[in-house]
């Protein structure tokens, strides 16, 4: 998973990431951030093909990202 931020404003992370709710399909990722960003996660079958976001443009300091569908052995 990658989390790249692409707000102006330089944000430090409070809390996690961390995963919550895990199926063998599904998983919510969570964290907190000390300002308002965006939510966005990307994830793949490994580090150099990390090619599925999810992303939420409501800017929130709790974030959490549910991503579904996934196969075994996502990164």
């Amino acid at each position: 998973m990658a989390f790249p931020f692409s707000n102006a404003f330089a944000q430090v992370l409070t809390r996690g990431p961390y995963l919550q709710m895990g199926t063998p399909t599904s998983v919510v990722v969570r964290w907190r951030t000390d300002v308002p960003t965006e939510s966005w996660v990307e994830c793949g079958t490994s580090r150099d093909a990390l090619g599925s976001v999810v992303a939420d443009d409501v800017a929130t300091t709790e974030h959490e990202v549910r991503l579904a569908g996934l196969n075994a052995d996502t990164k």
